[in-house]
């Protein structure tokens, strides 16, 4: 398996995105055919409802440009082992925000802002992280990811009951976990509640957590700067320890999503299981 990856990322990290942009740029009107430019344009026309069509159609090529670069990033990191993340990061912003020393529990939780599995090697190198998953139909893919995500003694665990249940012990113990929590959670694992104005089901993992250990969750992501990536943390308030914290967590990512949208994964049905949304993706 590592030897395909490798063989698949021979260009390097920097070289090896960049020809996938421009791939991606010549083969449009192909992928413009694709559910992946569906989803892509649907989403788009609901968090940016008031911009024209020429706006969200750029933006929409922009992000799917990325998305399969940020693809790319993972296979590149998926090749080589966590440890070969720290050389790209070229900037952290307000790492005092993140506990190396592991006194304390900490979640964190993220969206899909470029690889997670990039920023997930940079925190696993740090110190042992849990962090929540779904399987990999194939079990080949699967058995090498969940291998990679148990670096330095990290512990993925499944997308369900008996997952958070971990998570919540792991956070008694003062240790570390990490949720990408943009996601749509399975029946049961979430609520409803609403991101760029439209009604979405959503995790709330993250508030209800975080209001067990009584402490605020600190949000993480990766994104690409002019010399390299750099990680950013965000501290937050008490407010989404409350029954509404999951559309507190929504404004946050609103918020920072805004600031580089061609960078978020806008391709994943955030808003699937709303029936009144059944005609989105269609």
């Amino acid at each position: 398996m590592r030897t395909i990856l490798l063989f698949f990322t021979l260009l390097g990290l920097k070289a090896g995105t960049r020809v996938v942009v421009f791939l991606s740029k010549i083969f449009m009107p192909i992928i413009k055919k694709t559910d992946l430019h569906k989803v892509t344009i649907s989403n788009i026309k609901i968090a940016f409802s008031e911009r024209n069509h020429s706006f969200q159609s750029n933006l929409a090529n922009e992000s799917i440009c990325n998305s399969l670069a940020s693809f790319y990033e993972t296979l590149y990191v998926w090749s080589r082992g966590p440890e070969t993340s720290e050389q790209h990061i070229k900037k952290i912003k307000n790492r005092y925000l993140f506990d190396f020393n592991r006194q304390q529990p900490q979640l964190l939780f993220s969206f899909h802002n470029r690889s997670i599995d990039f920023l997930l090697s940079w925190i696993i190198t740090k110190k042992p992280c849990f962090t929540m998953y779904t399987k990999f139909k194939n079990r080949f893919i699967n058995d090498y990811v969940v291998k990679f995500r148990s670096f330095n003694h990290s512990s993925p665990v499944e997308a369900n009951l008996s997952g958070v249940k971990q998570m919540l012990i792991h956070l008694k113990e003062n240790g570390t976990v990490n949720i990408a929590a943009d996601q749509v959670p399975k029946d049961g694992l979430g609520q409803y509640s609403t991101f760029f104005g439209q009604k979405c089901y959503s995790t709330n993992i993250v508030s209800t957590l975080s209001k067990r250990i009584n402490i605020n969750p600190t949000l993480i992501f990766l994104s690409k700067g002019e010399v390299g990536y750099e990680i950013v943390f965000k501290s937050t308030s008490s407010d989404i320890l409350g029954v509404d914290g999951a559309n507190i967590m929504h404004q946050i990512f609103e918020h920072e999503i805004l600031n580089k949208p061609e960078e978020y994964a806008w391709e994943y049905k955030k808003y699937r299981k709303v029936k009144e949304n059944s005609n989105i993706y269609k």
